[in-house]
């Protein structure tokens, strides 16, 4: 086997990907209630930090007095390639950072009030900040959704009439 003609072509196909990497954030729309606890930012190589919009999302804490609710964090964005992540706790400093599931092995780095991390691949993960695994942050890293509509037919989909259906 030629080993060197098969390093080149894997990093070719490799840069190759690179090009056509994508993020795709969705800003909340008017109205639509957001949570503070946390900012979120991905980026692609050394391209701008995008803002990903944070929402509240109710969990189950369940202890010996029963169930009680909690208010977390949950967040969303569609990549491919590689990309950077990275979340400010806006309540308090960062003193340890743990990003679940454990089994991906994702080591975050903490600086101040600011945990970063990079993925390769889309992951359903839940970032803790100083041990809380009640207000922690549910970030959904999807895959870009290869049958989104275009911003032309969200647009003319905005601008008809509502009728019957």
């Amino acid at each position: 086997m030629n080993y060197p003609k098969t390093i080149f072509l894997s990093l070719a196909l490799l840069a190759m990907h690179s090009l056509n990497a994508e993020v795709v954030t969705y800003p909340a729309g008017a109205g639509v209630k957001t949570l503070n606890d946390f900012s979120v930012e991905v980026r692609q190589g050394s391209g701008p930090w995008l803002p990903v919009d944070v929402y509240p999302v109710k969990v189950d804490r369940v202890d010996e007095k029963g169930h009680n609710v909690e208010v977390a964090s949950i967040a969303y964005f569609d990549f491919d390639g590689m990309v950077d992540v990275r979340v400010i706790s806006n309540k308090e400093r960062v003193n340890s950072a743990r990003v679940r599931p454990l089994s991906y092995k994702i080591t975050p780095d903490c600086v101040g009030d600011t945990v970063t991390f990079s993925l390769s691949h889309p992951r359903n993960l839940s970032v803790e900040v100083n041990g809380d695994i009640f207000h922690n942050l549910h970030l959904f890293a999807n895959p870009i959704d290869k049958f989104r509509p275009s911003d032309k037919e969200i647009k003319r989909a905005l601008k008809k009439k509502k009728g019957p259906i």
